[in-house]
């Protein structure tokens, strides 16, 4: 079979487990979004309207009034992932129809996922079942899927992570001419690289950052290897320069919003105590989580099961610390040369032919990044069973880690949550073990029983890793959004409950994605919405409003300013734009209180349609 075909039978394998993996997704696929009625649907929403802002509106993306308004907002630090959303596009185009297409995308980013885990396995000379688990392992382990539930589609594009690794190492393992400067001698693995990593600036900010932090801990390991150091330095210098001038020009349009939002004062970073509260406790690495369906002992810490999924499989850890002790006392011996056993090694190592250094060399690399990662995803100090502050006698105290000195970057340590670099520790762990099941391979002499054996291993990860039925929301459009997205009238929808959030301040009931991704369907500006990062200036201004403090929360009050009828509906029809109010009771978590009563009788609103369990309001615009 040749490589291309052999390379798709990879791909299409893993798109089957995919299905498996996100099952029942792929029966509901034109109606039924991944994940819970939070994130998701919000996620759902930026696929839509990246499509809607460019192609119907003609606009900028990044800025909009069509979400918290009147208000304009800055969408840059929102959750973007444009890489993701642009795949989306051609799905839209032929159906119509953004669940679909964004539920499409979805399975197949697991596949990439797992095909680029792959390639960089084979391409680190590991034989094809093992550089398969390798791809499993990346792809679909606990911490990837806790995303996927949570409906993070910048956070489940992980694809671009091994593919920006194997362009990285393959620059770096590859040797350069020595003549003459030539734009397709040096490296066309370096431009790459630059090209992978604009995409991952384009999809997620977290992850870019973390991409950086992987290429200076690769070329740390390579100046520390170095024999001579200048030749390496000189090397790294280029590279490095190379892949950053291609990512600043191909990313340039995105780099200009981020500059201009910073001139404003617009910055996404995150103090150091928050980063410590979403640092990786030491027991979410040997526990599986609350979603997990065959392993019976979840353990959930302090910031949920999403950002607090770090489990690597009991499997993986077994035969990665058998590995690493075997390595160890390889080292060990070798590191010996006064007795005779250790002689006999470090000649034998000295003789090897130099693929096999380039392993040895390749195996020290995974096993520092490795080490790297799992500090970092520590946090800012220690935490273990949601504690970071330990007490010996009368004496308390903090364990400081790395993560203290990386907070001090900016841009690269500013970072909210310290826990998602778990893919790119997840990877060099499977690529150990990889390494590992290829060495039992060649111990083995009967292919059959190797065959088993890593079959075994491989059912054992999958069920350690499995969250079944995956769950999903139902995206359905309701009829009443066909109405008002007929009215030719550009004003704005108030769905009800009311509620927003930046991710780190929540207003109003707690944000259920779904109210705004039905503006898919109306297609008119509306209030309710979750935009990260945005300043808190953003939701004063609906607090300071008549009558709206009350509809975000029915359980209050009226107060003497939402009783003045001719004011209120002054602001919500001139202030607001507002000509329609849909109120869906079945997403309220508490009582509606005086609502219904609220908007008839003060805002004088028109109910108009009362079907399926959805009330719907015109307000009088005289």
């Amino acid at each position: 079979m040749s490589s291309r075909k052999s390379y798709l039978a990879v791909f299409l394998l893993y798109g089957l487990l995919a299905i498996i993996f996100t099952w029942p997704l792929v029966t509901n696929i034109k109606t039924h979004g991944f994940g819970y009625d939070e994130d998701s649907a919000y996620h759902i929403w930026h696929n839509w309207w990246l499509k809607y802002s460019l192609f119907d509106l003609k606009q900028n993306p990044l800025q909009t009034d069509y979400v918290f308004h009147p208000q304009k907002v800055n969408l840059i630090y929102d959750a973007n992932a444009f890489v993701f959303s642009t795949l989306t596009l051609p799905i839209q185009f032929l159906t119509n129809n953004v669940v679909l297409a964004s539920n499409t995308i979805f399975i197949l980013s697991f596949a990439l996922s797992g095909l680029f885990a792959f390639l960089l396995a084979k391409h680190l000379t590991l034989n094809t079942f093992p550089a398969f688990i390798v791809g499993f392992i990346f792809a679909f382990n606990p911490y990837t899927t806790a995303q996927g539930i949570d409906g993070h589609t910048n956070l489940t594009t992980t694809w671009i992570i091994p593919l920006y690794t194997l362009f990285l190492l393959k620059t770096l393992n590859e040797n350069r001419p020595q003549s003459k400067f030539s734009i397709f001698n040096f490296q066309f693995s370096t431009a790459a690289a630059g090209i992978v990593a604009a995409l991952q600036l384009y999809n997620d900010f977290t992850y870019t950052a973390f991409l950086v932090i992987e290429t200076g801990l690769v070329f740390l390991f390579h100046l520390l290897k170095a024999k001579p150091l200048f030749p390496t330095l000189k090397r790294l210098f280029v590279v490095g320069a190379t892949i950053s001038l291609v990512t600043v020009l191909l990313s340039w349009p995105l780099l200009a919003e981020i500059l201009k939002a910073s001139r404003i004062g617009f910055r996404p970073g995150s103090p150091l105590w928050v980063q410590n509260v979403w640092s990786a406790d030491l027991l979410t690495f040997i526990r599986p989580n609350d979603q997990t369906t065959f392993l019976k002992n979840p353990w959930t810490p302090n910031i949920g099961t999403v950002e607090g999924s770090a489990f690597v499989g009991y499997s993986v850890l077994i035969v990665l610390v058998i590995y690493l002790l075997k390595r160890f006392w390889n080292w060990w011996m070798i590191g010996k040369p006064l007795e005779k056993s250790s002689e006999n090694l470090s000649s034998s190592f000295a003789k090897a032919p130099a693929d096999r250094r380039q392993r040895s060399n390749t195996e020290s690399l995974m096993i520092f990044l490795a080490i790297s990662f799992f500090l970092l995803m520590l946090g800012p100090s220690l935490h273990y069973q949601n504690n970071f502050k330990f007490q010996i006698s009368n004496f308390k105290f903090i364990f400081p880690l790395p993560y203290l000195l990386l907070h001090k970057i900016p841009f690269i340590g500013e970072t909210q949550e310290p826990t998602r670099l778990f893919p790119f520790f997840i990877l060099p762990v499977a690529i150990l073990t990889a390494f590992a099941l290829h060495k039992l391979n060649q111990k083995l002499s009967n292919a059959r029983v190797s065959l088993i054996l890593n079959s075994l291993f491989f059912i054992l990860v999958a069920i350690e890793y499995i969250s079944f039925p995956f769950p999903s929301t139902d995206l359905s459009g309701k009829p009443i959004f066909d109405v008002i997205r007929n009215d030719p009238e550009k004003k704005a929808v108030l769905i009800l409950p009311l509620g927003f959030n930046s991710g780190n301040y929540v207003l109003g009931q707690s944000p259920i994605g779904s109210l705004q991704f039905y503006q898919v369907f109306h297609q008119k500006p509306s209030f309710r919405a979750t935009v990260a990062r945005i300043p808190y200036s953003y939701f004063e201004y609906y607090q300071k409003l008549p009558l709206l403090p009350y509809l975000i929360d029915p359980s209050r009050e009226l107060e003497t300013k939402d009783r003045d009828s001719k004011e209120v509906r002054r602001v919500f029809k001139e202030q607001l734009n507002i000509k329609y109010i849909v109120v869906m009771p079945e997403k309220y978590k508490k009582s509606l209180g005086q609502t219904y009563g609220v908007l008839e009788n003060i805002l004088g609103a028109q109910k108009f349609y009362d079907e399926e369990g959805v009330r719907g309001y015109l307000l009088n615009r005289n």
